[in-house]
């Protein structure tokens, strides 16, 4: 092990700020610090000049200046509930302002969706109408050209039959 310098307590400094201090041959407790406090102390303060800060006041005169008080605070009060009850009213017209704009835009625009899905189903309409009318029209042909096969396959094998011959000759009569 290694040894350090020999030192006694006699030979050891003072350290300023230190609870300890050396004096020849002994260590006493060193005076505390001060502490500064952040709060004036009492005699540093101002006096409280306040309605009642005169103590030649009577009680009279001090239920008075309370009264004074109080009706001045009732009527603060007073007036700070109607800026209060305005300034909700004018919130509140606001409000319904900003309820009704929002409704008359969603009104707006049901309306124009409901218009665009007339239209579109109009549109849809009037294809399935023409594509009807275009199915009618394609079976009418078929229709027509399957009678005209039929008649003329009975027109030929049936003509002489059932009209007798179809030309009339000049001073004759038909049959």
């Amino acid at each position: 092990m290694m040894e350090g310098p020999a030192t006694s307590l006699h030979s050891l400094p003072s350290i300023s700020g230190s609870a300890w201090t050396s004096s020849v041959g002994s260590f006493v407790p060193a005076p505390a610090p001060q502490r500064f406090s952040q709060q004036p102390q009492i005699a540093e303060r101002a006096p409280y000049a306040g309605p009642f800060s005169d103590p030649n006041l009577t009680l009279q005169e001090i239920a008075d200046k309370a009264n004074a008080l109080q009706q001045q605070i009732d009527e603060n009060a007073g007036l700070q509930k109607a800026e209060l009850r305005s300034a909700m009213e004018a919130r509140h017209r606001e409000v319904e302002q900003h309820a009704q704009s929002i409704l008359r835009h969603a009104v707006q625009s049901i309306e124009a969706r409901k218009a665009s899905q007339l239209q579109l189903i109009e549109r849809q309409r009037a294809q399935e109408e023409a594509a009807t009318r275009h199915d009618a029209a394609e079976a009418k042909k078929l229709i027509d050209q399957e009678m005209q096969r039929a008649l003329a396959a009975l027109g030929v094998s049936h003509t002489h039959q059932w009209m007798g011959p179809t030309t009339v000759t000049p001073g004759m009569q038909p049959p």
